[in-house]
């Protein structure tokens, strides 16, 4: 059996979309709430230098580097004082994948050193193999750049990674990348283009336990 787990991070792993998405209209004060809502909403699971770039060009005239820079200080200082809150289904899974010896990565759009941050204030850094940052890689999704070069870290072909995620930039990264999607929503819900690439969609993680039990044969 040679199939490997690949997760982002944000809004799936951790719950720090619902933390981002108050503090981008705080920080993005020189637009409505509602506006800054609906490009918070359109960057979610995109890199850093993605969203910067997205956000000059929408507006030129904003120091957007410096924001961007300050939702993940606000972040990071939030979390560290309240944590993040793992999300329901998270640590069945992973305890599961640990049982049956089945490898996984975190492949997250924060930079390394916010995800280490985070995932360090949840226990959960020694629950994974690899982690690879959207920083690190030439293209951010819904480019598959990062899952693939995941795949590679885990020494898994492409065909055979389960890819879990929330975001819709995510789902279609996965499938561009030719992986398995598992699309399990957070702040925003499938469309029908995410019913069609996702693989399957779970309200939780866990959710996917009975699937690889009865598709590989594996120990509950």
């Amino acid at each position: 059996m040679q199939f490997s787990f690949i997760f982002d991070m944000d809004g799936l792993i951790l719950d720090t979309e619902k933390i981002a998405r108050k503090v981008w209209p705080l920080v993005y004060d020189f637009i409505s709430e509602q506006e800054a809502d609906d490009d918070y909403l359109h960057i979610v699971g995109r890199s850093n230098p993605a969203i910067i770039a997205y956000l000059s060009a929408k507006y030129p005239d904003q120091p957007i580097e410096k924001f961007n820079n300050r939702i993940d200080e606000e972040i990071v200082k939030y979390v560290s004082i309240h944590g993040a809150g793992i999300k329901d289904g998270v640590l069945p899974l992973l305890d599961f994948l640990d049982r049956n010896h089945i490898k996984k990565a975190i492949a997250t759009s924060s930079q390394r050193n916010v995800a280490t941050a985070l995932l360090s204030r949840e226990g959960l850094l020694h629950r994974f193999d690899i982690i690879v940052c959207g920083n690190e890689v030439m293209h951010s999704k819904p480019a598959p750049d990062i899952f693939l070069e995941a795949a590679a870290k885990l020494n898994t072909i492409p065909s055979n990674c389960y890819v879990c995620e929330d975001s819709y930039n995510g789902i279609i990264a996965a499938f561009n990348g030719k992986m398995i999607p598992i699309m399990v929503p957070d702040q925003v819900p499938p469309n029908d283009e995410m019913r069609q690439k996702a693989f399957r969609i779970y309200s939780k993680l866990s959710d996917i336990i009975p699937y690889l039990i009865k598709q590989y044969n594996l120990h509950e």
